[in-house]
């Protein structure tokens, strides 16, 4: 499946759509269409609050790899490559994209970086702060569809070549550390060029890893990290901090929470400061997340609905109001917001799963929605607009998750 792009002006009006050659449809801000889109408009894939500014001046949906290929987050890499993880296998992909690259290749197809040993599921994938050289963490697992059942967790530093996605690419891997405990790792981020903190969804709590010794401590955990129920198999999902605050999503309870916490060591090291605070409600099956800079909103999707929220946060108080910025997606997961130094607001790339394979849903993804507790007798269609040279044409795609 090649790249489309959904680009939603900041005011919220409009929606274009891009191809596998990357040329945009551009939307001006009062809904007209310009010349190159050759008077088409595609309609939404959902409803939206249209009351509510998205404070965003773009959001572009990824689903570079192929159609059986499920990815739960990315890294933008300073070149504008874009580094996806597989989660229904052992590799790392590495891909370019028209709004990230000026020098974008004709070629769409994603690259091969590494293949993990022991491993089938790369889970995510963060940038580590302050190493002096652009380095990331990978988390990966062995995950048995048949029990199901996750072991083999482990983090690992992944130093890429200074090549881009047109070339081969040979980067340096080395592992971090193992997490022998881990029940079902997702979440991750980089607290400083020493702390690296990992969620567990289902044990509900949150790892400290210390990326030059692997060395592995509990940093916290908190009956709002745990899965609802004993029958629900996912609790906290995603983590991010922002100043004195780690906020975190439960897939299970549907909340948006955050922690206090206290930098130590000159800001090298942290610790949990306070009660965990319940930031807003109401988001079922909560996943990707990220929060503005100012700390003024987070973005966060549901990969089963395939809705994408805004939550206004009073920072102060750690209250927030919840807003549907769109609905029907298709199966987004890991979010990242990109700052130009000319865009005042900033641009939010989703990854999308896309429609997996009717073949591959049967074999293996009964297991997961088993594994996630999602009713297969629900039907959700999603409609998707493709974008194709030297004639574009909008060719209506359906399937059913």
């Amino acid at each position: 499946m090649a790249i489309s792009s959904d680009k939603i002006p900041a005011n919220g009006a409009g929606i274009s759509t891009t191809g596998v050659n990357g040329h945009f449809n551009n939307v001006q801000p009062d809904g007209r269409v310009s010349e190159e889109n050759h008077g088409q408009i595609p309609e939404t894939n959902g409803s939206s609050d249209s009351t509510v500014k998205s404070g965003l001046q773009d959001i572009i949906l990824i689903d570079e790899l192929p159609r059986e290929t499920w990815s739960m987050g990315a890294a933008i890499r300073p070149n504008g490559d874009m580094l996806l993880p597989r989660l229904n296998g052992p590799e790392l992909f590495s891909t370019q994209h028209p709004k990230t690259h000026s020098n974008r290749s004709p070629s769409s197809e994603p690259k091969l970086i590494h293949s993990f040993p022991d491993a089938t599921s790369v889970f995510n994938i963060c940038r580590l702060k302050n190493t002096g050289r652009e380095e990331y963490a990978v988390l990966t697992a062995i995950v048995d569809l048949e029990t199901p059942e996750v072991y083999n967790t482990a983090v690992w530093r992944v130093v890429p070549s200074t090549g881009d996605a047109t070339e081969e690419i040979k980067p340096e891997v080395t592992k971090i550390a193992d997490i022998p405990e881990a029940q079902l790792c997702i979440g991750m981020t980089s607290a400083s060029d020493r702390i690296l903190l990992v969620a567990d969804s289902g044990a509900g709590c949150i790892y400290r890893v210390d990326v030059e010794t692997g060395t592995l401590s509990i940093f916290h955990g908190d009956e709002s990290m745990r899965p609802a129920t004993k029958k629900d198999a996912l609790g906290i999902s995603r983590i991010r901090i922002l100043g004195n605050y780690l906020f975190y999503t439960n897939t299970s309870r549907g909340t948006f929470c955050r922690l206090p916490v206290r930098w130590t060591e000159d800001g090298q090291d942290l610790e949990p400061a306070g009660a965990c605070e319940t930031v807003a409600r109401g988001l079922a099956n909560a996943d990707g997340m990220v929060i503005t800079r100012d700390g003024a909103a987070a973005y966060i999707d549901s990969y089963i609905s395939g809705t994408l929220w805004k939550v206004e946060i009073d920072f102060e108080t750690g209250s927030g109001v919840v807003h549907t910025l769109r609905e029907r997606i298709p199966d987004p997961t890991g979010m990242e917001l990109v700052y130009a130094e000319q865009d005042q607001e900033p641009t939010l790339f989703v990854v999308c799963c896309g429609c997996l394979g009717q073949e591959w849903r049967d074999r293996v993804g009964a297991k997961w929605l088993d594994m996630l507790h999602v009713d297969r007798s629900i039907k959700v269609t999603v409609e998707i607009f493709i974008t194709y040279e030297p004639n574009p044409d909008y060719i209506l795609g359906e399937c059913e998750n």
